[in-house]
């Protein structure tokens, strides 16, 4: 069996950092982490992905809607999301395929899979602490002092981890049931032709909380609705719709909610 000087458990921008200064100062280091890829969270789900996917997005909201300002004409300019998520993953690869030859470089011996201190809690998961995904997609939290439903929507990974959606927000009741304007705003957004979508919650004349959706996309209402039925129940489509090719935005190129929010009461019903 390899003895090592230094083990590090976690490959995120502490653990890799600390292995390599480690490495540098002449010590035998063993770099531990459960994923096949060096970076952790931050290179591999979470900080990395999001800047690029910013980056990108940030690309295509100038295009569309600020190219014209700068006397450049762009025709037929659409979002390919499967391309931009590609696109997203590479850069992904690209980093943590560079911290594994650094890695490798400085003779760090890495060993995918799970490690914990014995004796200690370090690494451990909290006893008699529960965390699920409620139905709603909501998160809750089980434990000794309660339990407690967390304003936040989130999914487990391929790793077991949870990951954070968003915030829920406002909660609608229809007929008795609730439903998250976030939850269908999310739906929307995941369907083939639709380039953005927002959803809220509105009184219609009666005073029943309906939603009510703004979506940018040339589909039909009656083709997007019926993708719509595929992921969710009749009951949490939207009662109320505005589609257009292109949703009015804020300077900042983000969708102006108030305007849609205007546009949306005309035909509350």
């Amino acid at each position: 069996m390899d003895s090592f000087d230094v083990a590090i458990i976690g490959a995120g921008p502490g653990g890799y950092v600390g292995a390599f200064r480690a490495a540098q100062l002449g010590l035998k280091v063993a770099l531990i982490e459960k994923r096949p890829t060096l970076g952790g969270t931050c290179l591999n789900l979470g900080c990395i992905p999001t800047k690029a996917l910013l980056h990108l997005s940030g690309h295509y909201a100038w295009a569309r809607h600020h190219a014209a300002d700068s006397g450049i004409k762009l025709a037929g300019i659409e979002l390919d999301l499967a391309a931009l998520m590609k696109k997203k993953d590479a850069v992904v690869q690209k980093l943590v395929g560079g911290v594994a030859q650094l890695a490798k470089a400085r003779k760090i011996t890495v060993i995918t899979g799970h490690a914990t201190l014995t004796g200690r809690s370090v690494g451990k998961p909290m006893k008699n602490v529960t965390v699920r995904i409620r139905r709603d997609g909501r998160v809750s939290v089980t434990s000794r002092a309660g339990k407690a439903t967390l304003p936040d929507l989130g999914e487990w990974n391929r790793y077991g981890e949870l990951r954070l959606l968003g915030r829920v927000g406002e909660v609608a009741n229809v007929g008795g049931l609730k439903v998250s304007p976030a939850e269908v705003e999310r739906v929307l957004r995941e369907l083939p032709g639709v380039t953005d979508a927002w959803v809220t919650v509105l009184r219609d004349k009666r005073g029943n909380d309906c939603l009510a959706a703004a979506v940018e996309t040339k589909r039909a209402r009656a083709e997007i609705e019926k993708k719509l039925l595929e992921t969710l129940p009749a009951w949490k489509l939207p009662k109320i719709w505005l589609l257009a090719p292109t949703l009015p935005r804020t300077d900042r190129g983000k969708l102006h909610t108030t305007e849609l929010i205007a546009r949306l009461n005309v035909t509350v019903p």
